[in-house]
Order: structure tokens, then C-alpha cells, then sequence
């Protein structure tokens, strides 16, 4: 309305008369995509909304419709820690506890928003409150690999020179990466997964990649993006 932005008005009138579905209701194409023999991880953002944490509140009743709707074991559902939880303890327990609520179970799996890591906080904290599994191991402005390796492995706190429990699974890229820091197209970006596919097949590891819901619906600057997504789902049947 501020920016009199006639086209967004009229389509967000449409859809919430339900006359157009939400271009960012992705949910039937995510759970496709496990029907079809893929591992999906899904992570949920639950955070007290801030600067840099714009998520739905965590009381909307149709976010809390959705996340139950993959409550089922072929998912694995885990907490998306805020940008905020990274400076505030508390905030992870808080998040983590607003999930378990609403699963009506525990959750191990965790990934951080934005990829904010600092790694000997962010992990003790992750492990303080049960998580056992994190999935932030990555780069958010290029792709490859991190940490050296695409197979998971046990954090290792040199502070206290021991091993823990927290398994760490690093992934070899993400969308956005690809379209908003990189600004490669449809083509250049199968290009380049292909290429990070192939390192995989050469010395070993798991083939992971992270989207967002309004990655994958072909909207505005993500249109045909779902194609790279498909690309990089047929590079796994290898």
C-alpha cells in the first residue's frame, strides 16, 4: 500500500478471498518431493519477529496446520534458531520449546537462520537444549564445502578438547546463493551444481542442498528456479 503497488495488492485480495492460491504455498510440491524417495528435512522458523527474524508468529493457527501436516515419520522436522538466538541463549530454548509444542514431541534437528554461526557458541548453546543434529555447515554467499567434506561428522570443542554428540551435516550449496549473491541464471546454476556433483562423486559424501518455500513456487525472481531444484533431485538418482 505505501508503494501503491497495484499488481501485489490485487493479488494478495485474491488470495485472501481464495480466489488465488499463496505463490509461496509450496507445501504440496515439498511433500511431492519425499513421495518421490527423496530425504526431506523441514525447518521451522519460530522466533519473536525482529529485524531480521519476519517469520509468522509461532501462535498463527495456519502455520501451526502446516507444520503438524508434516508431523509424520517420513519428515524430519527440526527448529530454524533465529538471527536473535544467536546472541540470546534463552532464545534457542524458547524457539526450540514453541516447536516441541506443537509436534508434541522432542526435536533434534536444528539449521540457523541466515547461517549465523559462531561456532563454539552456537553449537554449546544447540547442545545445551538437546539438539543433536545442525545442518548450518555452508556457505551463504558462495557454494561449496565449508568444511572440507561432504560426509557428516561430530563437532570436536577444542576449548574443551573433547568430542560431543552434535552431529554436523554440511550441505554443498543453497538458492540463494545461487540467485541473490552470486546472480548466476537457471542454466549457469545447474552448471556449477554439476560441477560440486561431480567432486561428490569423485571422493564420497551425501549430495545436500538447502531451498526455502518461495524458492521453489516460480514467483517473481524465482521463476523457473523449481527447475534447478529438479536438476539438482535427478543429479541424487545417480
Amino acid at each position: 500500500m505505501i508503494n501503491q503497488n497495484k499488481e501485489r495488492l490485487t493479488e494478495r485480495k485474491k488470495v485472501l478471498n481464495n480466489h488465488l492460491k499463496d505463490p509461496y504455498d509450496t507445501y504440496d510440491y515439498i511433500a511431492s518431493i519425499q513421495e518421490r524417495g527423496f530425504k526431506v528435512n523441514i525447518f521451522w522458523l519460530l522466533g519473536d519477529f525482529t529485524k531480521f527474524d519476519k517469520n509468522l508468529s509461532y501462535k498463527n493457527w495456519g502455520q501451526q496446520a502446516i507444520i503438524e501436516r508434516f508431523n509424520i515419520d517420513k519428515f524430519i522436522i527440526g527448529i530454524h534458531p533465529s538471527y536473535k538466538s544467536n546472541s540470546y541463549y534463552y532464545s534457542i530454548e524458547d524457539e526450540l520449546n514453541r516447536l516441541k509444542s506443537i509436534l508434541k514431541k522432542e526435536v533434534i534437528h536444528s539449521r540457523q537462520h541466515f547461517l549465523r554461526l559462531n561456532i563454539h557458541k552456537t553449537y554449546s548453546s544447540l547442545l545445551k537444549v538437546g539438539i543433536t543434529n545442525d545442518y548450518t555447515m555452508g556457505y551463504a554467499e558462495n557454494i561449496g564445502f565449508r568444511a572440507g567434506t561432504a560426509r557428516s561428522f561430530y563437532w570436536f570443542d577444542l576449548l574443551k578438547n573433547e568430542k560431543t554428540n552434535l552431529l554436523i551435516h554440511p550441505f554443498s550449496y543453497m538458492d540463494g546463493t545461487l540467485n541473490e549473491y552470486l546472480k548466476v541464471s537457471v542454466e549457469e546454476s545447474k552448471t556449477l551444481i554439476l560441477k560440486l556433483f561431480q567432486e561428490l562423486e569423485k571422493y564420497g559424501g551425501d549430495f545436500m542442498f538447502i531451498w526455502h518455500n518461495e524458492t521453489i513456487g516460480d514467483y517473481k525472481k524465482w521463476k523457473n528456479w523449481s527447475e534447478v531444484l529438479e536438476f539438482s533431485l535427478n543429479l541424487n538418482k545417480r
